[in-house]
């Protein structure tokens, strides 16, 4: 399994990996981003750093906890201290991953289409 950078895009710096298993196939993806931001449907605090994703037939067999984790290398490695991440509510494997990775809980909100959303923070030590 490895990490490949597909790209950095944009006027908000976005970096995007793919995870990529053995056998060549996508598992899944992640997009660093270099500062906090948040989309229209988020409140500004809600602001994050980091999504990732696990393609649906690859999931349950511990590649979110993998990709999450090479995930914050990189953000390491791009000058981050700390990044936050939101969740939707009814998430219960990244609230788990989240905080497998040292992911504090900072607060919950409710989004502009009704959602329930947890805001976690990762100190990058």
């Amino acid at each position: 399994m490895r990490l490949v950078h597909r790209y950095t895009v944009g006027p908000l710096p976005t970096s995007r990996f793919d995870l990529i298993g053995d056998a060549g196939e996508l598992l899944g993806y992640t997009q660093v981003r270099h500062r906090a931001s948040h989309n229209a449907f988020l409140p500004p605090e809600a602001a994050n750093n980091l999504y990732y994703e696990i393609d649906e037939a690859h999931r349950g067999r511990g590649y979110g906890k993998a990709l999450m984790g090479l995930a914050l290398a990189e953000a390491k490695r791009i000058g981050l201290e700390k990044v936050r991440l939101t969740v939707t509510d009814d998430n219960p494997t990244s609230h788990y991953i989240i905080e497998s990775h040292g992911g504090v809980w900072l607060q919950d909100f409710v989004c502009r289409k009704g959602e329930r959303y947890h805001l976690f923070e990762v100190e990058l030590t």
